[in-house]
């Protein structure tokens, strides 16, 4: 009995309990629920965001240095023939080349004074500034990348001259850039013998003829800066070897020749030895590589490919090219008229077929070419080298004593006579280099045009024409006569060198 009454009593209890659970509302249970699982939400949505934004953080880091280690060093500025450009390859080679520009102001400045030297030492600080920009910049210097597609031209087309670059003659060359003066590595290659009649133009006892053309020949080449001497602004010279050229090396061998002694002086230091020479050129090649390969990124197996290779590759094909040209060749004395018009032209050459009408006095009083109008348009013996394409062709196309219908250059409207053709004459040294030059550009010009190039930048806009430019052999223009009056005359200003060109900045293509 006691039993049923504990179970009785235990099932009221139990059914007292499942009422009292009824009664508690079914949104309160769920909101108790729904409260923590908020917060055990809230916990991992936080934790997968910050999961999110810390791996997009190192998304983006990782994508600026992928493209700052990989991608922008590998972009292809241009390509050659397949061989491609590499804008590392172009920061590599911009270094290099600013830094030998910097140098070589600093050098003019050791021979400068006052204003001009500031000036020199100005620029070569805006070279090195541009220097510590080049690396990871995008922006491209257009004739530095152009240089670097001629590059690869003489590189891939050295051959067809049947020439070669091996790795003991570009070790040397590398030395030889910095050798002494005095005690070269490499000996000179001698000029070739001089012809009889320019043996003679050189000693000075030539006939009359050969005396008046050597004299037009010194005259035009004393206008004119020397090998070697200092441009007027080297920034963007397009040749390397210039840079190298116009540095003096330092060596503690070189000394003044012809300078007197003065009593009790010490003589000067011998010419070093071979040995000397060697260890002078290894010094200040370890000298600029300290200087340069840092800053540039650049190893010697680099300086090696792209700037010394290239240099030497240059020097041999442009010293093959030169060694084709002779000491004589066909020429032309003659004279020409230049006129702005066509309608002008034409009309001057219906009153050179009148039999009263003078070349020379119609050049005088027409022409508008200053070097030439007050000669009467003599344009001295000339190659067809010497003038512009369509003035050689119409005077080749004439006989002696005949001249010209009108015709057209960048300069205007010409009209030639001929007074005189050579099969072959000798050349004056001005024209013997105006050709080698001109075999140069039409060899690069024509592989240039056989080759795949591929480049980014835009073509460079023509320039207007300039100034006509006289043959080397014509006689100079005459120096006018400057009146002079009883009074005081007043003091004429001594020439001054004008500023040169600052450095130029690059663009972005």
């Amino acid at each position: 009995m006691e039993r049923r009454i504990r179970d009785l009593r235990r099932r009221r209890q139990l059914s007292g309990g499942d009422r009292l659970r009824s009664a508690t509302p079914a949104s309160a249970r769920r909101r108790r629920i729904s409260r923590r699982e908020r917060e055990s939400r809230r916990q991992r949505l936080l934790i997968t965001a910050m999961a999110i934004i810390g791996g997009l953080v190192v998304l983006i880091l990782a994508g600026f240095a992928i493209n700052d280690f990989i991608v922008k060093p590998r972009a292809v500025l241009a390509s050659v023939n397949g061989t491609d450009i590499r804008r590392r390859d172009y920061w590599k080679f911009r270094s290099v080349e600013l830094f030998d520009q910097a140098r070589q102001y600093q050098d003019f400045a050791g021979f400068s004074q006052g204003d001009q030297q500031l000036q020199f030492l100005q620029f070569a600080a805006q070279l090195e500034a541009q220097r510590s920009d080049v690396w990871g910049s995008t922006d491209v210097d257009e004739p530095t990348l152009n240089q670097m597609i001629d590059n690869q031209l003489y590189l891939q087309n050295i051959d067809d001259l049947g020439l070669s670059i091996s790795n003991v003659e570009l070790d040397q060359f590398i030395l030889t850039q910095f050798d002494p003066q005095d005690a070269p590595l490499v000996t000179p290659v001698p000029s070739p013998t001089l012809i009889p009649t320019r043996a003679a133009w050189a000693t000075g006892t030539a006939g009359a003829g050969a005396t008046e053309s050597a004299a037009r020949a010194s005259t035009s080449e004393a206008s004119a800066p020397e090998s070697g001497t200092p441009l007027a602004s080297p920034i963007g010279t397009s040749t390397p070897e210039l840079l190298f050229a116009l540095t003096p090396r330092a060596s503690p061998f070189s000394s003044p020749s012809g300078s007197p002694i003065a009593a009790g002086t010490p003589p000067p230091p011998a010419t070093p030895n071979a040995a000397e020479a060697l260890a002078t050129a290894e010094a200040g090649f370890e000298i600029y590589r300290e200087q340069v390969f840092e800053g540039a990124h650049l190893s010697r197996d680099d300086y090696a490919s792209l700037i010394a290779r290239p240099r030497l590759a240059r020097q041999k094909v442009e010293a093959e090219l030169a060694s084709s040209i002779g000491q004589s060749a066909e020429q032309i004395r003659g004279s020409h008229i230049l006129v702005g018009t066509r309608d002008l032209a034409e009309q001057l050459y219906t009153q050179l077929q009148e039999s009263d009408a003078r070349f020379a006095d119609l050049a005088r009083e027409q022409s508008i070419d200053p070097a030439t109008a007050a000669n009467g348009g003599d344009l001295g013996w000339f190659t067809s080298a010497d003038v512009p394409e369509q003035l050689a062709n119409a005077a080749l196309a004439i006989e002696p004593g005949q001249v010209s219908a009108p015709f057209e250059t960048e300069f205007g409207w010409h009209i030639v006579m001929v007074a005189e053709r050579a099969a072959d004459r000798p050349l004056t040294e001005a024209q013997i280099q105006t050709l080698r030059q001109s075999a140069i550009v039409n060899w690069l010009t024509e592989r240039r045009e056989l080759s795949d190039i591929k480049s980014d930048l835009k073509p460079t806009p023509t320039t207007p024409a300039g100034q006509f430019v006289p043959p080397p052999n014509a006689p100079p223009a005459p120096t006018p006569t400057l009146a002079v009056t009883a009074a005081v005359a007043s003091p004429i200003a001594s020439p001054i060198i004008g500023p040169l060109a600052p450095p130029v900045a690059t663009v972005t293509p």
